[in-house]
């Protein structure tokens, strides 16, 4: 952070990452919170190396834990002098701040949804006087969307939670109040439903989409035939014409391509797995309908198109190899196949090349593919070109085996060549 003329602190960096789920099962809370310095550190290395660095923390025994031995049971030693080698590159001094004072850093891992999911989402150092405030926000919720509210503002300043929950919009109230996927409702910092979603995408009639889906098309027939003998299915709503299983939106699918590009353009084209987790927290679709369409609004994004780095494997630049200024200083060889042909009682498959690059003069060998090898190559080379030429100062080919061999190897330092090999 950084400290203004006021004397204000303002952040000017934030980094999160989420445990692997070994991580999460095996570490202890000590290691987890060890874990967020150690990787703090190694990616603002740049800034901070060469000056004091002041770490706070909510774990008071972390205060001593960088200037203890490797040895000190405490996790594998292995990792623990990853992480101390980290650790001794840094003037640290580690500052203990008791967690219900640490609500800054913990408001940057949290999303800001209703307090009726607050209650999943109390800190281990919360008391008694949060939970009745949250229960309270819970209360003040159910009643306002009773009435048809669409958003309220917590005003209680003194309450220790209003901090925390100062501002619940209630977007697609059976979405986003209801539950939904397991876990906290993604952030929503909007004034009504039209600035997520357009109009027409949400208000328009679904009857005959439901009807034709096959996804939901038994659970449509169960909810407008009651008498057709089918049970309720558990768990299912239905609300202004739209189906709602467990507080998610039943979305069929001849409508998810248009709610997925609706969802992209107003969210500011996040990418395809955050899409689908955060469309998969409000909404039930089916998970290949849900990706195929994602992608092919990505695809067809162009802003998307424009921003997003091609990470396409890059080739180097061509090497070429420079031409010869006299002729028989270079030669280029290769091994081509053809048909049979027989000549005499011998029957040849391949012919052995060596072309001269300056003039263009060539040599052709015929040779059987069956077991020709460097040793071969290399005998040829010295019966039909070195007997009759001189000795080139290069020769080109490619890494065939017959070029990379022993023979041909030794056949070219013996003789000063340099061997010049193409991809």
């Amino acid at each position: 952070e950084q400290v203004l003329d006021d004397g204000r602190h303002v952040p000017v960096a934030f980094w999160s990452r989420v445990l692997a789920e070994g991580q999460r099962r095996t570490w202890t809370p000590r290691e987890k919170e060890a874990y967020a310095i150690v990787m703090a550190l190694r990616k603002w290395a740049g800034y901070i190396a060469l000056h004091p660095v002041t770490v706070c923390t909510d774990h008071q025994s972390l205060q001593s834990w960088h200037k203890e031995h490797v040895d000190t049971p405490s996790g594998p030693a292995s990792r623990r002098a990853r992480w101390h080698e980290t650790l001794a590159k840094f003037d640290l001094t580690v500052v203990y701040i008791p967690g219900k004072d640490n609500t800054v850093a913990d408001c940057l891992s949290r999303w800001a949804y209703p307090a009726s999911k607050g209650m999943q989402d109390i800190s281990a150092h919360g008391d008694e006087a949060e939970t009745a405030e949250a229960k309270r926000i819970i209360e003040m919720e159910r009643l306002m969307e009773e009435e048809g509210a669409t958003c309220f503002v917590v005003m209680a300043a003194d309450a220790p939670l209003a901090s925390r929950v100062s501002r619940t919009v209630s977007v697609l109230a059976p979405v986003g109040a209801a539950g939904g996927r397991p876990g906290p409702a993604p952030p929503v910092g909007v004034e009504s439903d039209k600035h997520l979603f357009p109009e027409s995408c949400l208000q328009d009639d679904w009857t005959d989409d439901y009807a034709k889906s096959e996804a939901f098309a038994a659970e449509y027939r169960a909810v407008t035939d009651p008498d057709d003998g089918q049970k309720w299915p558990r768990g299912l709503t239905e609300e202004d014409g739209k189906l709602y299983r467990n507080g998610k939106l039943l979305v069929p699918e001849s409508r998810v391509l248009e709610l997925c590009e609706a969802w992209h353009h107003h969210m500011l084209h996040p990418g395809v797995k955050k899409q689908a987790l955060d469309m998969q927290r409000r909404f039930e679709i089916d998970h290949i309908v849900l990706y195929t369409a994602i992608k092919k609004v990505k695809k067809g994004c162009s802003v998307c198109q424009a921003c997003n780095p091609d990470n396409r494997n890059v080739k180097g630049e061509p090497q070429w190899t420079p031409v010869p200024d006299q002729p028989m200083e270079s030669v280029a060889m290769d091994v081509f196949s053809m048909p049979e042909v027989h000549i005499g009682k011998e029957t040849f498959d391949c012919v052995v090349l060596c072309v001269d690059r300056h003039s263009g003069y060539v040599v052709a060998v015929p040779a059987r593919k069956k077991g020709l090898l460097a040793k071969e190559v290399a005998v040829m080379m010295i019966r039909h070109w070195l007997t009759v030429f001189d000795i080139p100062r290069t020769i080109c080919s490619d890494r065939g085996p017959q070029f990379t061999g022993g023979w041909f190897k030794a056949m070219c330092s013996l003789m000063g060549i340099r061997h010049a090999k193409s991809v």
